[in-house]
């Protein structure tokens, strides 16, 4: 089963990479979606051995957040509907429109959009990296812990 999710997750890579390449927007992919809710919930069913009413309802939970945040990746971008509709904000679907933090860089005329992308995902690979750092740590010091 956990190599059906690789493959699945591989698949959905390769879909919204030739998306991006290509020219289209990377919205809009339903295939995508379900693939890639499939495989992160067989990847889920695989570590978890749900045998009890509870543990199948915070399985069905982790499956709904995937499934909002696949959705909201690859479907329809729910961020950029409300700001549009509740602010009158002509926002685009396009690849680099779709990181807001951005957009609202070049709308102000602190940065162009180009820019402010880099910026924004230069951020991010930052706070991931500091975010795993510190899962690591804190597992390392679990590991070692005595006496629990």
């Amino acid at each position: 089963m956990l190599v059906l999710a690789i493959l699945a997750s591989v698949l959905v890579v390769m879909i919204h990479a030739t998306s991006i390449v290509s020219g289209f927007t990377p919205y809009g992919h339903r295939p995508a979606v379900f693939l890639a809710s499939l495989a992160f919930g067989m990847f889920l069913l695989s570590f978890f051995n749900p045998w009890k009413h509870r543990l199948w309802r915070e399985l069905g939970m982790a499956q709904a957040y995937l499934v909002a945040l696949f959705t909201e990746m690859f479907g329809l971008p729910l961020t950029i509907y409300f700001l549009t509709s509740a602010f009158g904000a002509r926002i685009g679907l396009g690849g680099e429109e779709g990181h807001l933090w951005a957009t609202l860089l070049a709308r102000t005329g602190a940065l162009p959009l180009s820019s402010g992308v880099a910026l924004v995902m230069t951020a991010s690979v930052v706070l991931i990296t500091l975010g795993i750092t510190l899962i690591v740590l804190g597992w390392r010091d679990i590991y070692r812990a005595e006496g629990l």
